[in-house]
């Protein structure tokens, strides 16, 4: 009995709390949100919005990802290339990160990382895809 009791007093103290954070539902929508923020060009409330979510997913590749990729639109490279390493940290096969990642490294003048980067796309991407074909545009453009 007692332990039940004490069980009970855990979950009372410990709900409400837990309230206060979103669930998986409502971050896969914060995610979403902030995509919407991005292509709308409310860059500044995407962070915003990633950064809450990065929080309560710090290994999440897609929403790292997407935080690094929203810093480079805003020119800030630091911080932009911090989340694609995290990103492929976390699953070094993310296509988006690998693309993202190579993009940044190519404009900003490091092209042997941007490359190391392509060709990791490429063995992923054997037949192409979508994250491959962006990163060879800019490499093709520049």
């Amino acid at each position: 009995m007692r332990g039940y009791l004490l069980i009970l007093l855990v979950a009372l103290l410990v709900s409400p709390a837990m309230a206060d954070y979103p669930d998986t539902d409502e971050q896969d929508s914060m995610l979403i949100a902030a995509r919407g923020q991005i292509n709308s060009g409310d860059v500044a409330g995407a962070i915003e919005t990633l950064e809450r979510l990065v929080l309560l997913r710090p290994d999440d590749a897609d929403v790292l990802s997407v935080l690094g990729y929203a810093h480079r639109l805003l020119g800030e490279i630091a911080p932009s290339r911090r989340y694609y390493n995290r990103a492929l940290e976390a699953d070094p096969d993310h296509r988006a990160a690998l693309s993202y990642a190579g993009i940044l490294e190519w404009t900003s003048g490091n092209r042997a990382l941007a490359r190391r980067y392509r060709a990791r796309l490429a063995t992923l991407c054997p037949e192409g895809c979508a994250s491959l074909a962006l990163l060879d545009d800019v490499i093709d453009a520049h």
